[in-house]
């Protein structure tokens, strides 16, 4: 239920827009939304136990995720930057 909240929050119209606006320029389709719900839905223990190697393997090496402009991810002063144009 909270996971299903905090995808589809209640928002304000301007907000809405917003959203809106965000998936398009991302190319986020109404049927790229339609199966992460059915995914969410249908989600096992199992499937989520499944992703605990790789939870533990990422918080064990200190990574790291800076979305931003260059100048912004250069200040963080971190090694093995890996950028996505």
């Amino acid at each position: 239920i909270g996971t299903i909240a905090a995808s589809e929050p209640l928002d304000s119209p301007a907000r809405k827009i917003r959203n809106a606006d965000a998936r398009w320029f991302s190319g986020i389709t109404y049927e790229t939304r339609k199966q992460i719900r059915s995914e969410i839905l249908s989600a096992t223990p199992e499937d989520l136990k499944r992703l605990v190697p790789a939870i533990r393997s990422a918080m064990s090496q200190g990574n790291i995720c800076v979305v931003g402009p260059a100048e912004k991810q250069s200040a963080c002063q971190v090694e093995n930057v890996h950028s996505i144009s």
